[in-house]
């Protein structure tokens, strides 16, 4: 059981509820419910890479995989794996990028990534070194991208550990992404606002 009770659906102002009832079941969803002020922005703001992004699906699965296991947090781990399952990524490699050392699984450009993910949540920041050796990878706008995403799941690892979120009872369908665009989708359009 999570540290603070998520919020009766009843009590949210109608935006959120239903925001929170088009949006996959996810306990991670429910607790952001409770604050009035980031439930739908940040709920905007993930769905601006996970539906929009720059990297590849699977690019983005690999920071967000290596974020969860330098953190510790299950949830994270457990979420991620079941959406990189739904992109196609091997059981294999789901699962190296929990190893210590980087796996012959993943290419040069894909191992450049996850050393860039390690300097940055291990050493507050990537080294000049590493962030060029991305920079050969990927533009720009995708090294900004990854670098945020990177800073988006440091912050939802911590918070999901903070209140000792539990993975959900019952499992959703798919990877729930699209559930997150359309429901966003259709709470933004009853605002007049596109997403």
């Amino acid at each position: 059981m999570a540290r603070i009770p998520y919020p009766d659906p009843i009590s949210l102002a109608e935006a959120d509820r239903k925001l929170l009832n088009a949006i996959p079941p996810l306990n991670v969803f429910r607790l952001l419910a409770v604050s009035p002020s980031l439930f739908q922005p940040l709920m905007n703001f993930f769905n601006a890479y996970l539906s929009h992004g720059l990297l590849s699906d699977e690019h983005r699965e690999i920071i967000i995989l290596r974020v969860g296991h330098l953190c510790r947090n299950p949830y994270e781990l457990f979420q991620h794996e079941r959406v990189a399952r739904e992109i196609g990524m091997s059981e294999e490699r789901i699962h190296a990028l929990g190893s210590e050392k980087y796996s012959s699984l993943f290419d040069r450009l894909e191992n450049d990534l996850i050393q860039f993910v390690d300097e940055v949540v291990q050493n507050d920041g990537a080294s000049a070194e590493q962030l060029e050796k991305l920079r050969s990878h990927f533009t720009d706008a995708e090294v900004m991208e990854a670098t945020i995403i990177i800073g988006v799941y440091i912050m939802v690892c911590k918070m999901l550990t903070t209140f000792d979120v539990e993975v959900e009872d019952t499992p959703i369908e798919g990877s729930g992404i699209e559930g997150i665009a359309a429901g966003l989708h259709e709470t933004n359009k009853e605002k007049g606002r596109s997403t």
